[in-house]
């Protein structure tokens, strides 16, 4: 079974998080990050899901600690909007999510970073990849989830279906038979 730790200084959110990823997964929980670089030295992680703004050490330092040291993908969510995207991005986050964001866009998100952790190649030379290219390779990802019902991918995305359609003409994703 893999193991994720879940890190918010939110209860609430901590709380939501562990009932919606603990019939699943092996779940291990920190309210801030000392605790959680603690939990990471003792225990092997398949997938780490952190806050950016916490006391202390923020999620983008525990980020980079993690980069650091393992190969562990890092799903960053956010109480401050997309403000911090861009630098998680370029950090090696697997993913990033703004609060309030949607559960079940976060569970496909976790499913692909388990999913690429298992099938993981021996590290090679890191590569910057643009952002646009990201979201495409995303929303293609999300499209093959459902099968290519473009209705359920927008709202696995959070979109209404024009933005979807525009996205996937924007980003050429062609449909797979």
């Amino acid at each position: 079974m893999a193991a994720i730790l879940l890190i918010d200084d939110n209860r609430m959110v901590r709380e939501t998080l562990l009932n919606v990823f603990s019939e699943q997964y092996e779940c291990h929980t920190a309210d801030r990050a000392e605790q959680a670089l603690q939990l990471l030295e003792f225990q092997n992680y398949d997938l780490v899901i952190t806050d950016v703004s916490m006391p202390g050490v923020g999620g983008l330092e525990i980020l980079r600690r993690i980069k650091q040291r393992h190969t562990i993908p890092v799903i960053v969510i956010s109480g401050r909007g997309d403000e911090y995207e861009e630098a998680a991005v370029k950090m090696g986050a697997f993913a990033f999510f703004a609060k309030p964001f949607r559960l079940d866009a976060l569970e496909v998100a976790v499913a692909e970073a388990l999913a690429t952790r298992t099938h993981q190649q021996p590290a090679a030379k890191e590569e910057w990849v643009p952002l646009s290219t990201v979201e495409g390779q995303y929303v293609a990802r999300v499209l093959q989830h459902t099968s290519g019902n473009k209705q359920a991918a927008a709202r696995i995305l959070g979109i209404d279906r024009k933005t979807l359609d525009r996205m996937i003409k924007r980003h050429e994703i062609q449909r797979r038979p």
